[in-house]
């Protein structure tokens, strides 16, 4: 069974082929498609490939040398160091070289297969390796109130909601105070009485949140014990805990992916126990998944098909029409999840009902392929190690007896599907909604491993934990991550050195967590709010907020608004000072008069403020 990982070699190096020619390029002077690299690289790969063929099928059936076990040790070590340097070094982050990474990771992974003699962890190795695992999750859970910086993701709206929530129970973002939405979430109020209990801070809400991801992989860990086995099972937290550090951004999304694996897990329970009753508590939490995102209702019509197909597999195979009582139980607990979340949101919020109508993610979307490439690209980008797993998983877990591998199979699929035709775009935040189905299809690769091709459970582990430690340190030490959100908090600081707490100051999200203090703190997405919700143009949305000091942000991953830059070339306003930045470019101050204008032309860094 071994000989079958090294017989992959040939295809995978194909397929790494493959993406290279399809790749093209920027600049691009040979044939119009590949750079000078790309080429070298892409005749390499042709050149090897039938020496891959050949190598994978022979290494398979060749004995190991007679060598002292030191020798073999040596190899293994070297092969789990290159893995860690595959993934942990600077990488290209185009496609095809994420596919190669993949395939450099299986070809090392056998080889250290091959080269690892028969051994026994003793009671001392298993505890060290327990401990070297309990030390690598403290240490993530402190990066956690750092990672990552995207500077962007609507960040001071659920902040904003939260820290209003825990002090006055009323469920308003207070960064959008002249505009409502309908992303509610009950995580918004359990942030909020975390925020009384430890304040309120940026660090403190990316802890929170992080706490919620590892109880997330919890379910799944006992998820993926449950219907696979229990080794199998430690894959979880080894791919899951660093992948939701890069996922870690300050949202409500990831609840979507906590309500999903306690359905994941409760599912698998019902079929174990053969409570079939439990399949109402399936569909209650699936349905009540949109409490972490409106976007999440697919999630319910994606658990539907998996359900019927299910059905029509037992109609198929007992040769006669009947309905599972699963479908029905089902049902009925979306319905009962529907229900809950409506009411308690038209509870709390009186505007909710006509807002979640007007959503957009009941809209029809761009082409479908792009979204479906999307969907594909932006987790290999983020977490391409769980990804290259999930993607194999999936291949496999089909075939295995337990029918939640086919659930999951056909959810993930239709979740996909679903999103290519009605949605807009792709978020990297929105793979916290599925990553528990990435991680249950990764284990049923790691399954697969361990019981059918009886590699050592150590050697897979510890391969996958090296990968993951590499590529974490990879995006921590070398990635824009590791960029943090100190020029946003250090342009708050010098803003309010020129704007006092009474005044209506419009900003970007990220200063809020240094100005929470603020009478009206307004985030810059107000006014396109406002004017999409009242029909207005977003001029005519700025003179209805009426701020008194304005933050213009050239480097936002938004664009300044024209409006509002049109509102402060009015009379009456003047550039007060300014600031120059790496990450947030350049940023003007604008201020009511009778404030005296900017003395001089030249722009203070802000590596230089206090």
């Amino acid at each position: 069974m071994k000989a079958r990982l090294f017989q992959s070699w040939g295809w995978l190096h194909l397929v790494s082929v493959g993406a290279l020619l399809l790749h093209t390029s920027i600049p691009a002077p040979y044939f119009g498609r590949y750079s000078q690299n790309a080429l070298i690289i892409l005749a390499m790969g042709l050149l090897s490939l039938p020496f891959a063929f050949v190598v994978g099928y022979r290494w398979g059936s060749v004995s190991r040398p007679r060598l002292p076990n030191n020798w073999y040790w040596l190899g293994v070590g070297m092969c789990w160091l290159a893995l860690a340097g595959i993934w942990g070094m600077p990488f290209a982050s185009a496609l095809p070289y994420q596919v190669i990474r993949l395939y450099l990771s299986v070809v090392l992974v056998s080889v250290a297969t091959w080269l690892m003699p028969t051994f026994t962890l003793s009671r001392g190795a298993t505890r060290l390796a327990m401990g070297l695992g309990g030390a690598a999750l403290l240490a993530l859970i402190g990066l956690s109130t750092r990672f990552p910086a995207v500077l962007w993701v609507d960040e001071a709206y659920m902040a904003s909601l939260s820290w209003n929530f825990g002090h006055t129970t009323q469920l308003e973002p207070l960064v959008y105070r002249h505009v409502s939405t309908e992303s509610y979430a009950l995580i918004y109020m359990a942030l909020g009485g975390w925020y009384r209990l430890v304040g309120f801070g940026f660090a403190q809400g990316r802890f929170f949140l992080y706490m919620l991801a590892l109880l997330m992989l919890g379910f799944t860990f006992y998820t993926a014990r449950r219907v696979y086995s229990h080794s199998a099972a430690w894959a979880v937290l080894i791919l899951g805990a660093p992948a939701l550090l890069m996922l870690n951004v300050y949202r409500q999304d990831i609840s979507v992916g906590l309500y999903l694996s306690v359905a994941f897990l409760l599912y698998a329970l019902a079929h174990h126990t053969q409570r079939r009753i439990l399949h109402v508590l399936v569909g209650f939490f699936v349905a009540f998944a949109t409490d972490g995102h409106p976007s999440a209702y697919r999630f319910s019509l994606a658990f539907g098909v998996a359900y019927t197909l299910e059905n029509l597999l037992q109609m198929i195979q007992h040769k006669r029409f009947f309905i599972d009582p699963a479908l029905i139980y089902l049902a009925i607990g979306g319905v009962m999840g529907v229900a809950t979340y409506i009411g308690i949101y038209a509870t709390l919020a009186q505007d909710f009902l006509s807002l979640a109508s007007r959503s957009p993610f009941l809209e029809v979307s761009t082409p479908w392929y792009r979204l479906i490439a999307e969907q594909l690209f932006v987790p290999l980008g983020a977490i391409p190690l769980v990804l290259g797993c999930a993607v194999l998983g999936a291949g496999v877990a089909v075939r295995l007896a337990h029918p939640l591998n086919r659930v999951l199979v056909v959810v993930w699929a239709v979740n996909m599907g679903f999103i290519a035709f009605f949605y807009g775009f792709y978020r990297s935040y929105y793979l916290a909604h599925s990553i528990g189905i990435y991680l249950l299809l990764a284990v049923a690769l790691v399954y697969v491993m361990i019981e059918q091709l009886h590699i050592s459970p150590p050697i897979v582990l510890s391969g996958l934990a090296m990968a993951s430690l590499g590529l974490t340190v990879h995006r921590v030490g070398f990635s824009d991550l590791a960029v943090g959100y100190h020029e946003a908090f250090a342009l708050a600081d010098a803003v309010r050195e020129y704007v006092p707490p009474d005044q209506r100051l419009v900003g970007i999200d990220p200063m809020y967590f240094r100005m929470a203090d603020y009478d009206d703190f307004v985030e810059v997405a107000s006014a396109p709010w406002l004017a999409n919700r009242e029909g207005i143009t977003r001029l005519e949305a700025w003179e209805r907020i009426q701020p008194s000091a304005v933050v213009i942000v050239e480097g936002y991953p938004t664009p300044p608004d024209e409006a509002l830059r049109a509102y402060v070339a009015q009379d009456g306003w003047e550039r007060v000072a300014c600031w120059e930045g790496e990450r947030v470019g350049h940023v003007d101050l604008f201020m009511r008069s009778p404030i005296p204008p900017i003395q001089s032309p030249t722009c203070q860094s802000l590596k230089d403020t206090p």
